[in-house]
């Protein structure tokens, strides 16, 4: 199966936001995501999954204040790393604003 990239974002720094929400009527098989610092600092970062009608916190973080060395891509790609039902959706934070967030997978 092929995956396709969903989106990308770098977000303004210290602020949550959206990369991805899965369709009303999908569900979302994320297969990988990569978080690329492009700036020569060292960064933080956090990422959230969640429910339909949720907002962005520490009860729904994956990763937070995780640290991300200067001009480094971190990739997590496992079998099934993440399905996301319609509705549900995926935000991230960056301590400054060259961090890159970008997730592949499939929707139906």
């Amino acid at each position: 199966m092929a995956y396709r990239l969903f989106k990308q974002v770098s977000p303004a720094a210290t602020t949550a936001t959206e990369l991805y929400e899965v369709g009303t009527t999908h569900t979302a098989s994320i297969s990988a995501m990569f978080i690329c610092n492009t700036n020569a600092l060292a960064s933080t970062f956090r990422v959230y999954v969640i429910p339909r009608s949720g907002t962005a916190g520490a009860t729904n973080a994956i990763y937070y204040d995780q640290a991300l060395a200067a001009n480094t891509t971190l990739k997590v790609s496992e079998a099934g790393l993440l399905t996301l039902n319609a509705g549900e959706s995926i935000w991230v934070y960056a301590g400054h604003t060259k961090v890159v967030f970008s997730i592949f997978g499939d929707e139906t």
